[in-house]
């Protein structure tokens, strides 16, 4: 909620420029209802912004957090045409998502931040330095210890997927 107060506030400003500040829950909820991210000015940001809130509330009414994890995972872009983790599963590893190491579930997960920079060339500088960026996040946060992520930079994990040809 502080957030999304700071965001309308400056949006009325119209200085044009992403505050950030999105959920992944709220992040949904713009899928779901097909809001677009940039719009003509203030007043329709302003409105905009309601609308995204008002479909949170919702969804976080009626789900809980693994269940809303699962719509976004499955409805996201992760770039090179796949819409949801079962596409990108296979877009970038050739493989159906059970298949899926636990290095490639973490490259995923970076790549709806900027699918379209990311997915160009997945195992190019660009594409692995947000991959890295995410062991570094997961090992900060203490999903990961620090020998973990080590093992996981070190893997190829793109090793036995067409994406490797």
């Amino acid at each position: 909620p502080i957030a999304i107060v700071r965001v309308l506030l400056m949006s009325t400003t119209n200085d044009h420029t992403d505050h950030g500040g999105s959920t992944l829950t709220q992040q949904l909820a713009r899928l779901i209802i097909r809001e677009p991210r940039m719009t003509l000015n203030s007043l329709t940001a302003v409105a905009s912004l309601a609308r995204v809130f008002h479909y949170t509330l919702i969804l976080n009414h009626d789900f809980g957090k693994r269940k809303i994890l699962e719509l976004y995972l499955n409805s996201v872009y992760f770039g090179r045409k796949a819409t949801g983790i079962a596409q990108a599963a296979n877009a970038y590893f050739n493989t159906d998502i059970s298949h899926l190491t636990l290095g490639q579930c973490l490259y995923l997960t970076g790549l709806p931040q900027a699918p379209s920079v990311f997915g160009k060339k997945p195992q190019g500088k660009i594409a692995m330095g947000r991959y890295y960026h995410v062991l570094a996040t997961m090992v900060r946060n203490q999903y990961l210890t620090l020998r973990e992520a080590e093992m996981l930079a070190h893997e190829n994990i793109f090793a036995h997927t067409a994406s490797s040809q």
